[in-house]
């Protein structure tokens, strides 16, 4: 608003200006169209010498003005896209936020071809992740995530979107993806955080194997997010009773297709 409001001011004072010239300059019409005497004419001629500098002066004040003006706007454009990106990144991680995993979401469901492709959703939760933070302290807690997280990032390309969704739950948003490729990448993601080795950084002893439990599911057309990750969230559930450390495809997903 103070940008705006100084432009105006300028633009304004600069209007001022010109309008004072445009009278100046009708005056020495008036002048020059009668007979003058030649001290007459020079007096004429260095007052318009001198309204013309001073508009002069008032352009280029006006210019230099736009100029700064326009630095301050794309500083403020560049400030404002980095706090959006802020706004949709946890600050742990790296990944999306929840935020972020929605706007993502929204923009697909939005897109011309959302009806045309198959769609998928996963949600991974670290296995006994509080047994992790009570025996090793909430630091190392928030290294493991930090590793589960470079795990899920990794391993999603293109238009894919990983995000941690809450605590020490991760999602992914695979666009264009049908269930068996959404499986196939939950596997890649189960086996690279189970092969992974971490030690404690006050003893150096090796931790317990971390591992994760992910549920899959295929969008259905019409159906909103809360229940596309409340099914792949059922999945998931059943992944941790079923032992965890396992892949799980919510039920009500269409069956898979054969690879090709």
């Amino acid at each position: 608003r103070r940008l705006l409001e100084a432009v105006s001011h300028s633009l304004d004072a600069a209007g001022s200006e010109v309008s004072r010239y445009e009278q100046s300059l009708q005056e020495c019409a008036a002048q020059l169209s009668t007979d003058i005497e030649a001290d007459e004419l020079r007096g004429l001629v260095t007052n318009l010498i001198a309204s013309t500098q001073q508009v002069n002066a008032g352009h280029s004040a006006l210019q230099q003005h736009l100029e700064e003006s326009k630095k301050e706007a794309d500083a403020l454009r560049e400030e404002l896209a980095k706090v959006r990106i802020e706004a949709h990144t946890d600050a742990l991680t790296g990944l999306a936020n929840r935020k972020g995993f929605e706007e993502r979401w929204r923009a697909l469901e939005t897109s011309e071809d959302f009806r045309d492709n198959p769609h998928c959703v996963l949600i991974g939760d670290i296995d006994k992740f509080k047994s992790i933070n009570d025996t090793y302290g909430h630091l190392f807690g928030d290294k493991i995530l930090k590793i589960v997280a470079k795990a899920f990032s990794n391993l999603t390309k293109g238009k894919d979107l990983a995000a941690r969704f809450g605590g020490e739950e991760f999602i992914i948003l695979l666009p264009e993806t049908p269930l068996n490729g959404a499986v196939a990448l939950a596997e890649n993601i189960r086996k690279s955080i189970e092969k992974g080795r971490v030690f404690n950084p006050k003893t150096g002893e090796e931790v317990a194997r971390v591992t994760i439990s992910i549920g899959v599911t295929q969008l259905k057309h019409g159906e909103n997010v809360d229940d596309a990750i409340a099914r792949a969230d059922e999945a998931l559930y059943r992944a941790k009773e079923g032992g965890r450390n396992r892949v799980e495809v919510a039920a009500e997903a269409p069956p898979l297709r054969a690879a090709s």
